[in-house]
């Protein structure tokens, strides 16, 4: 049986012992790896959180963008259990447990830096997400169009390799240098001011 039957049936079991409402399957899933070709037609959820690094594959991508399925990348899904493993590391490596006071401590100024880095993060997310639904465009794509306008040399490279036949190569390094700018940006523009007060 695979993870996405298991969950299936383990969520309606769950569902019924909660008393929750089954039909809830069809409103949200969150996938590990298990978006193929051969299911991604089968998915009747409107939103899906991608819990996993990379869940879905190219091609199942295109069928949900044509299906409307909104899809909330895993660096969004994943940054609070980055941050509690990050934790976790430290207090392994320190070899001693945090003391109530210092834990307080960490958590009231963890919960005010996610608060504001949450804000300043989600931004930009949810402005290209609202400009892909007013648009009807794929994220990923209005992605694209974000970063050629942010970065004017690429554009002027994009449009050069379509002259010389190279947007092959072009296409596959742009996603690279969006990640690149995006994780520089979060990381070293809004981390770094509250990690270095």
């Amino acid at each position: 049986m695979n993870a996405l039957a298991a969950t299936n049936r383990n969520f309606n079991l769950a569902s019924r012992l909660l008393g929750l409402d089954s039909k809830l399957e069809k409103s949200l899933l969150i996938p590990f790896r298990e978006i193929k070709a051969e299911n991604a037609n089968e998915i009747k959820a409107k939103f899906i959180v991608e819990a996993d690094n990379h869940p879905t594959d190219p091609k199942p991508d295109e069928i949900l963008k044509k299906k409307g399925v909104v899809i909330l990348p895993d660096i969004f899904a994943n940054s609070g259990g980055v941050t509690v493993s990050y934790f976790e590391w430290v207090q392994l490596d320190i070899y001693r447990k945090f003391s109530n006071a210092l834990a307080v401590t960490v958590i009231s100024s963890v919960a005010w830096i996610g608060y504001e880095v949450y804000f300043k993060a989600t931004d930009p997310f949810n402005e290209r997400q609202q400009s892909a639904w007013i648009l009807k465009m794929h994220a990923f794509t209005l992605s694209l169009i974000f970063f050629l306008k942010k970065f004017p040399f690429f554009c002027f490279l994009f449009l050069f390799s379509f002259f010389f036949s190279f947007s092959f190569f072009i296409l596959l390094l742009l996603p690279y240098f969006y990640y690149y700018y995006y994780y520089y940006y979060y990381y070293y523009e809004v981390c770094y001011d509250y990690i270095h007060l």
